[in-house]
């Protein structure tokens, strides 16, 4: 390069021939110099065109994996303007004490992708809030791409939807389709100013970071308000299958007249149980977040008889057979919903597990148990175990071992945050001879 004689760049040229005069004409540009120009642009656009301070994306030219000092330079961050081509460091420490930076370089120097929470400034106030962020490294321009959602701000959103909950499910999809296609959209400016500056031989390697972008629009859907609501509906599916056998039972028996009023008002109370249910499974999940839910007594026991019979139907259906061993009278202080909502994923995810190994004599068991300090409750099943190489991620957020549209991976996840983080309690999963077993432990409080 004319301004560095000393150092050999790379350069893309151009030749001609031109016959009348026997020339050859020729032009070029440095590889180097056109990606640093992509670069900026890229960058520019982004400060420009995000103007929601609440949910933006946020991206840093990494220096250093490791972290320590100046380890990455500030490229796209909307709501701190004033620290766009600054350098930052991994000591900052968040207002729970928790090194975020330390931990999502972490992350990204083994997998390549992070998921953090930590507490951070909202936009436009000195506010602290918890948050929720995704990381990507994008190695072919070190580039460290990030996106994220506060939990107040998304506690706020189901609270607003509480009322109109059917309506707003459907606008939740739209809305999660439009943000795809915004990000898609966005992917396709971004590959515009590649393919405009950059000739074929750079192309391919765009395409495979389309692919990996794939990934990040993926998974900053799944931690929007659609997916909360998407999660609530994946919960609806058993109560609506029990009461559509409920329905479809009081036809049978008015078609073959046998249908007596006994009959008749024993499944108008059963379905009528379903719904209640249904209904507090929206309450369930709008409440989980929140920090100020009362706690009130209640005997385990009902709790387990309770998911019984609303499951009661569908393990018959699929001749799955449950034995109950309970100990009676172990009471609680807590909350006898969410405790339901647990064991209510727990035997779904055995009545799958048998359906789906064709299990013969298939067999649930619960037993409830206690010693002088603790409470347990054991779930187990007869569907031959869960394999050793993902016994230990099951619990994971978005982990899932069954076919695309059955399920979402987030149920047993969600059980462990509701028996860890909302009971102070244990959930842990071991294999048994010819099953699985799901141990719940609470620690037993005492009132005055």
């Amino acid at each position: 390069k004319p301004s560095n004689p000393n150092k050999e760049f790379e350069k893309l040229v151009y030749f001609a021939k031109f016959k009348n005069y026997n020339w050859i004409i020729g032009t070029g540009v440095y590889v180097k110099d056109e990606e640093n120009k992509v670069k900026k642009n890229i960058s520019n656009k982004y400060n420009k065109i995000q103007t929601n301070l609440a949910n933006y994306m946020f991206v840093s030219e990494l220096h250093n994996i490791d972290g320590g000092k100046d380890f990455a330079t500030v490229l796209v961050l909307p709501n701190k303007t004033e620290l766009i081509g600054k350098k930052i460091s991994d000591d900052r420490v968040g207002a729970k004490g928790k090194y975020h930076r330390k931990e999502y370089l972490k992350q990204l120097k083994q997998n390549g992708t992070a998921y953090v929470e930590y507490w951070y400034k909202k936009p436009n106030n000195d506010k602290q809030a918890k948050k929720a962020s995704y990381f990507y490294l994008y190695k072919p321009f070190n580039w460290i791409i990030g996106t994220g959602f506060y939990f107040d701000d998304l506690e706020q959103q189901i609270n607003k939807s509480e009322q109109v909950i059917s309506k707003e499910l459907t606008n939740k999809i739209y809305s999660a389709i439009f943000i795809a296609l915004l990000f898609i959209l966005i992917s396709s400016i971004i590959f515009y100013f590649f393919a405009k500056n950059i000739v074929t031989t750079i192309e391919s390697l765009l395409k495979e970071a389309e692919q990996k972008n794939s990934i990040l629009i993926q998974q900053s859907k799944m931690a929007s308000m659609g997916e909360m609501i998407g999660n609530i509906a994946h919960q609806w599916r058993q109560p609506l299958n029990a009461l559509g056998l409920t329905v479809q039972k009081i036809k049978i028996y008015y078609d073959e007249d046998i249908l007596t009023a006994k009959e008749l008002d024993k499944s108008v109370e059963k379905s009528k149980m379903l719904i209640e249910k249904m209904s507090s499974t929206i309450d369930d999940f709008r409440n989980f977040f929140k920090v100020d839910k009362v706690k009130q007594k209640f005997t385990i026991n009902e709790a387990i008889e309770n998911t019984f019979q609303l499951l009661e139907s569908s393990l018959k259906n699929h001749n799955i057979k449950i034995i109950l061993d309970i100990k009676n009278d172990l009471q609680f202080i807590g909350h006898k919903n969410e405790l339901e909502q647990v064991l209510l994923n727990l035997i779904n995810n055995s009545k799958d597990a048998l359906i789906e190994n064709d299990i013969k004599n298939s067999q649930i068991d619960i037993k409830l148990y206690d010693d002088e300090n603790s409470i347990y409750i054991e779930v187990y099943d007869n569907a031959k175990g869960i394999p050793a190489d993902i016994i230990d991620k099951i619990f994971e957020p978005y982990f899932t071992t069954k076919e695309q549209g059955s399920g979402t991976g987030i149920g047993l996840y969600m059980s462990k945050m509701i028996i860890e983080n909302n009971m102070n309690g244990i959930l842990k999963v071991k294999n048994r001879q010819d099953g699985a077993c799901f141990i719940i432990k609470l620690t037993k409080e005492i009132t005055k």
